[in-house]
């Protein structure tokens, strides 16, 4: 215990000799409410100072004596005094610029630390309760629900049997029924009979025998939509196929670049396609007629139909082309034009 005594008294000389406010540290250490005290005589050898310097003085000087419980801890006489006070502020700051800042935030200190303290236990209570306040509603309303159910199928009662009628179980599955054989019955097994396959010829080795004797009519019917007798109606050629060429092939209004042009600005990659990395080439046919129209366009070559779709609008909404000419004379022209998808 004598070693303890000694540890004690050397912490207090240092701290005094160190610490000016001495009294301020000490009222920290200011836990002993209802427990045993160890009273220091340094503090009342330091109440009789007026100086910082005489106050280490005398603490030097002064003896310290204490008693030694078993458990005890730290008590000045500064107990009374509150830190958070306006005259404890007041004598820190005597004689000191007041108008400095940090005279005012000791000032309101204990104010900030009281709205802290309560902004927190208020946050800590509503994070605790808050859920827990949900978890007991929720288990009420179930069980209110469960006692309602609880009640309701109490109150239901199985139908009762009438006078001479009475409950029969019925199975839940599915019988079979056995196969029996009736007496005098006679087994009929069909007979399997293998037809024949006529083998026939077709294309271009089939036979027209199956033909003959069918007429083909071959009456010719005057145009009724116009005059045949009129020399300045054009004159209906054969359609042509893609295959043929003619002298001169009709063409778009300025030429080849301008229809590259046009199928760009005129044909949209749709999203889905770029998304689903759709790319390649679709050809699209139609016919250039003799006033440079353009009509019954078609897919001659397939991609996707989201693309074919885009690219038929931007085919049947063409300007009017100039028209083409075999022998001097204009004649419907069936064009092709490759468009082109990719992926950049």
């Amino acid at each position: 215990m004598t070693a303890y005594k000694a540890f004690f008294i050397t912490l207090c000389k240092i701290l005094a000799k160190g610490t000016p406010n001495f009294r301020f540290w000490a009222y920290f250490c200011n836990l002993n409410k209802g427990l045993q005290r160890l009273d220091f005589l340094y503090g009342k050898a330091a109440d009789r100072c007026k100086g910082a310097d005489n106050r280490r003085r005398e603490a030097d000087d002064h003896y310290l004596g204490a008693a030694w419980p078993t458990s005890c801890l730290i008590r000045v006489n500064v107990s009374k005094d509150k830190l958070l006070s306006r005259a404890w502020c007041n004598l820190i700051f005597e004689g000191r610029n007041k108008d400095y800042g940090a005279y005012e935030l000791r000032r309101t200190a204990g104010r900030r630390y009281a709205r802290a303290l309560w902004a927190l236990l208020i946050g800590l209570f509503l994070t605790i309760s808050i859920p827990l306040s949900i978890s007991l509603f929720i288990n009420h309303r179930l069980k209110q629900f469960t006692a309602e159910l609880n009640n309701e199928f109490s109150k239901l009662h199985p139908d009762q049997a009438k006078e001479g009628h009475e409950f029969k179980a019925l199975a839940a599955g599915r019988h079979v029924p056995k196969v029996r054989a009736l007496p005098g019955g006679k087994l009929n097994v069909p007979d399997v009979v293998d037809t024949p396959v006529e083998e026939k010829d077709f294309g271009m080795n089939a036979s027209n025998t199956e033909n003959d004797d069918k007429a083909t009519n071959t009456e010719e019917r005057a145009d009724s939509a116009h005059n045949a007798d009129r020399k300045d109606l054009p004159e209906e050629g054969k359609t042509l196929t893609p295959t043929q060429v003619v002298e001169q092939m009709p063409e778009f209004p300025g030429g080849i670049k301008a229809l590259m042009q046009y199928l760009d600005a005129h044909i949209d990659y749709p999203k889905a396609c770029v998304q689903y990395g759709v790319q390649g080439d679709l050809e699209v046919s139609f016919l250039v007629d003799k006033q440079g129209q353009v009509r019954e366009a078609f897919i001659s070559r397939k991609l996707h139909p989201a693309l074919e779709q885009i690219a038929l609008k931007a085919v049947r909404e063409m300007p009017q082309w100039k028209p083409g000419r075999n022998g001097g004379k204009v004649t419907i022209v069936q064009v092709s034009v490759t468009v082109h998808f990719q992926i950049k």
